[in-house]
């Protein structure tokens, strides 16, 4: 059977009496792509589909009500159109010619 390796107690202490994470809030960026994720969804919304989700989960959430083939959909649209402002964006910084070089 093999041994069990303990901690030591400095290591348990250390770890009991570090503070908890404190988490910064969402940069802007974050916020905008949750705004366009939301009202999405919400444009998109099956009310009847929603209140059968509410009352199976107890009533203890709120729900749009889009079912996995829409939502996958929906999330893909929204994917491109993210990978496509964030390409243009770093592609206008690339040849804006305002970076910084690392080298000579």
């Amino acid at each position: 059977m093999p041994k069990v390796k303990h901690l030591k107690r400095s290591a348990v202490t250390a770890v009991e009496d570090s503070k908890p994470i404190k988490h910064s809030k969402p940069s802007s960026r974050v916020l905008e792509i949750l705004r366009k994720v939301r009202r999405e969804y919400q444009a998109n919304r099956d009310p009847t589909y929603a209140a059968w989700s509410k009352k199976y989960m107890r009533n203890k959430f709120e729900f749009f009500g889009l079912k996995f083939p829409k939502r996958r959909a929906l999330d893909k649209q929204l994917l491109a159109t993210l990978v496509v402002s964030t390409l243009k964006k770093l592609f206008l910084f690339w040849t804006s010619g305002s970076r910084m070089t690392t080298c000579g």
